[in-house]
């Protein structure tokens, strides 16, 4: 796999052999679901059990409808989409009690290089190197 990724990377984009291709399929499936698909995935389910369906689990729940002994997990929540729900059935989707108010804090972001060295440093200025 590295090797192919490494050559999708280089050449943008690989072949494999029709045993392998072969064997990738008798392991996996897809479903293809456009934006159009997932706005009515949320507001069917939302007509029929009155459940909102955050995007993602709409994807989800649509690509797996027709496959028996199919299950579809997820842990989004849909009040973090509030744009598509809207979209889909009208309205927004009451954040839990736990995250009311959440967005009303104040957010502190740190961008930092993505190496050990930027991290460690960070962490020995921000708590004291007692603690890193």
């Amino acid at each position: 796999m590295r090797t192919l990724m490494e050559r999708l990377g280089r050449e943008g984009g690989f072949s494999i052999s029709e045993e392998k291709h072969r064997m990738v399929q008798s392991l996996f499936s897809a479903a293809s679901v456009d934006d159009a698909e997932t706005l009515e995935q949320i507001r069917r389910t939302y007509r029929e059990s009155g459940y909102i369906l955050d995007p993602h689990s709409a994807i989800g729940v649509r690509a797996a409808a027709g496959r028996p002994d199919t299950v579809c997990l997820a842990t989004a929540h849909p009040a973090k989409f509030p744009d598509a729900v809207r979209e889909a059935i009208g309205i927004e989707a009451e954040p839990p009690p736990s995250l009311q108010g959440l967005m009303d804090k104040e957010r502190r972001c740190v961008e930092l290089d993505a190496s050990l060295a930027a991290v460690r440093s960070h962490l020995t200025d921000a708590l004291g190197s007692a603690h890193v």
